[in-house]
């Protein structure tokens, strides 16, 4: 699920746990979204500390610094995300 901000964010994400977000970036008015969803994609970075987004979602995969990707992945494409390996898949793997 595509978003620019967290307002879009709240308006677009489902919460069903299974989704993953892609953004321009994430900050704190991120975090009441993050429990719910299974990882993000983002173009830029985390002002999120790694560590506080694994307090809040231990299961949650993340991937930062990928250019273009708001505009490369379409809205509501299904993707699965390897955050160790930096990798978009474009369906579920």
């Amino acid at each position: 699920m595509r978003a620019r901000d967290a307002a879009e964010a709240s308006a677009k994400l489902m919460l069903t746990g299974d989704e993953i977000l892609v953004a321009p970036g994430l900050d704190e008015s991120f975090v009441p979204f993050l429990g719910s969803i299974a990882g993000y994609v983002l173009e830029g970075y985390s002002l999120v500390p790694w560590e506080r987004i694994l307090e809040i979602n231990p299961d949650c995969v993340g991937i930062a610094s990928a250019p273009k990707v708001m505009t490369t992945l379409p809205d509501n494409l299904e993707i699965t995300i390897n955050g160790g390996e930096k990798l978009v898949y474009e369906g579920i793997v």
